[in-house]
């Protein structure tokens, strides 16, 4: 753990010198970010992202260039959070900020943000202060190596929704399942023996305790629930 870090810290040492180096003679600092065998990285004091090499790209950025692109726009939550707090570090004052952290891998459309089903990275993150050092609108360089997976986690509003599901009495469960499967309120109102009016207000009970505005949504959610394995529910 430690020949890591120190080795993470040596290439960092290094590649900064090579990109204020490059900086302060109006060079191409993509150039330089691309020598690292890691991700690599140059932000702006608001955070935003001037400069990263191919390999930020293909881990962060699902293989799309993401250099002047907002961090909000392409980041799992898990990711930009640890990010924006790291970056926050250094535009108060620290020069070298080590840190391992976890997240979930880049989606196809860079869109997910709730981890489901995503496996979760695990990252070590240096990042080295550029403040003051002749290169105006350069806060900081990072470097992030992965250094292991974990087993998906299971997402927390997932993990409600099933704790919920059971909660309900049995019947009202048929009536949720039978709702995400599209099923007539005439086919279920003869399927449960209920009328139409407590169907109704069944369904508004479901719909709410759920968290859901209508059944499209409703159906969404089982299927995910089912998906994450809690049990299958014939969606």
């Amino acid at each position: 753990m430690l020949v890591m870090t120190t080795s993470l810290v040596k290439c960092v040492e290094q590649l900064s010198k090579l990109v204020i180096e490059a900086g302060k003679r109006s060079e191409s600092v993509a150039v330089v970010l691309e020598t690292c065998e890691y991700c690599a990285y140059i932000k702006g004091p608001q955070g935003n992202l001037l400069a990263a090499n191919s390999v930020y790209d293909r881990v962060f950025g699902n293989g799309r260039p993401v250099a002047g692109r907002s961090p909000e726009a392409f980041l799992d939550d898990s990711t930009l959070t640890i990010s924006q707090a790291s970056d926050q570090m250094i535009a108060g004052g620290c020069t070298l900020i080590v840190f391992d952290h976890v997240g979930n891998s880049a989606t196809a459309d860079g869109a997910t943000r709730d981890g489901g089903g995503q496996s979760r990275i695990q990252y070590r993150t240096i990042k080295k202060s550029l403040q003051g050092l002749g290169i105006p609108g350069f806060a900081c360089l990072g470097v992030t190596r992965v250094i292991g997976t974990l087993p998906p986690a299971r997402n927390t509003r997932l993990g409600a929704a099933w704790k919920m599901f059971c909660s309900f009495p049995k019947r009202t469960q048929q009536l949720a399942v039978m709702l995400a499967r599209g099923e007539s309120q005439r086919v279920i109102s003869k399927k449960l023996s209920i009328s139409t009016r407590t169907l109704a207000s069944q369904r508004a009970h479901v719909l709410q305790s759920l968290g859901v505005v209508n059944t499209h949504e409703l159906s969404r959610l089982l299927v995910r629930v089912q998906d994450a394995g809690y049990e299958d529910l014939g969606l």
